[in-house]
């Protein structure tokens, strides 16, 4: 089974004063105007600073509640807009995505059309299909040295096989939060009317409420599957998104 299976969205534990103190715990959000146009922008604690723009809809929603209210609604976007930075590097400090102590290569494999994969071999044989750079990340490979080149790659493995987990993570939010709010379809985030918003992004916080990690509130949350945690009996013979139980 994998790890984005075994989500359970029901309510069976004791929320905090706000099911939004997860997000606070892990990043700053900032809404503001440019001159031109309405951004938001979040600092995940030990991780990167991202910025997207958003729509007059989200601008209006933000600026047209109390002062008090700024911060969840200024959350509640963020939680939409950057689900997946927001994820990955959540997953990244969970023992069980250790993947580089399970990566036996990675290489970077030039396609026909010019431009490179990342081959990655796994210490239990898991195949792991190939996986497109990122225009970016394929750039800064090409400007290293060839001895700097395979720390690069490892570590680029790494993060590739971080973020395929969060991404099957995120189809199992986006799924329970279209049938719980009745949508045919989801659409886009920054489509996002403010009802789906909020269920996207409690939604979302029982996800992250679900891992066993120690935050600056000094909360240590542990999700239940029956009886068991997450993490008991986990096979560790499977990689990339595969992981059982």
């Amino acid at each position: 089974m994998k790890v984005s299976e075994l989500i359970d969205f029901s309510s069976k534990q004791e929320c905090s004063l706000s099911p939004l103190d997860v997000y606070r715990d892990m990043f700053n959000v900032k809404i503001d105007n440019d001159g031109r146009n309405d951004y938001i922008c979040i600092r995940i604690k030990d991780g990167g600073t991202y910025q997207k723009q958003i729509t007059l809809r989200q601008a209006a929603w933000y600026n047209g509640v109390k002062p008090d209210d700024k911060e969840d609604v200024a959350l509640t976007i963020a939680a939409t807009m950057f689900t997946e930075e927001i994820l990955t590097a959540y997953l990244s400090q969970q023992s069980i995505h250790d993947f580089k102590s399970r990566i036996q290569s990675a290489t970077a494999v030039k396609n026909r059309d010019g431009r490179y994969a990342l081959r990655i071999t796994m210490n239990d044989g898991m195949p792991i299909p190939m996986i497109p750079m990122d225009s970016q990340d394929e750039s800064d490979y090409r400007r290293l040295s060839p001895d700097d080149r395979q720390d690069y790659l490892l570590n680029l493995a790494v993060h590739y096989l971080t973020r395929e987990d969060a991404r099957a993570i995120i189809q199992r939010i986006r799924q329970t939060t279209k049938d719980q709010t009745g949508v045919r379809v989801l659409s886009h985030p920054q489509d996002f009317t403010q009802q789906t918003a909020n269920v996207f992004a409690l939604n979302f916080a029982k996800v992250l409420s679900c891992f066993n990690v120690n935050t600056d509130r000094g909360e240590n949350r542990e999700w239940e599957v029956g009886n068991r945690s997450l993490y008991d009996d986990l096979d560790t013979r499977q990689s990339g998104t595969h992981l059982s139980m």
